[in-house]
């Protein structure tokens, strides 16, 4: 097996650096052996995101973040879900409408994007964002020349 250099195996399942210079094999503290071990266990980003929420459900931030993983997945239905939910909770999270409209006008549910759309664009304009304005504008405007 090829290891990186300056790696060895302390233990069956314990993974050591030694620092340069370093011979011979070292005895690892509790929290190094715990940071290492925990890596192979580490959990997903949806799992990190899911927790996030779980702990604080008004977390605009998560909610966004596992929204787009949702997307990611191949889960359409449930990101379209996160961003409903995140549009309910946060009402002027601009990148929540843009991604749902987004995501409706690749699944081709045109109607519901534009309505989505024109959601997210009263939010830009409510707070002033020209940049969000600008880009749900020209989706907007994608629809009415596909019509």
């Amino acid at each position: 097996m090829l290891r990186p250099a300056g790696v060895v195996w302390e233990e069956p399942e314990t993974l050591v650096r030694r620092p340069r210079g370093m011979l011979g094999r070292r005895r690892l503290s509790p929290h190094t052996e715990a940071r290492y071990t925990m890596k192979a266990m580490s959990p997903t980003r949806r799992e990190t995101l899911e927790a996030l929420l779980a702990a604080d459900p008004r977390n605009a931030f998560a909610r966004y973040g596992l929204a787009m993983e949702l997307v990611h997945a191949d889960k359409h239905e449930e990101a379209l879900g996160q961003f409903a939910q995140l549009s309910l909770d946060h009402p002027y999270y601009t990148a929540g409408y843009q991604q749902a409209g987004q995501l409706l006008l690749r699944l081709e549910r045109r109607e519901e994007a534009r309505a989505v759309l024109e959601k997210g664009l009263e939010a830009a304009q409510r707070e002033g964002n020209l940049h969000a304005r600008r880009e749900i504008g020209g989706l907007l405007e994608e629809i009415e020349e596909n019509r």
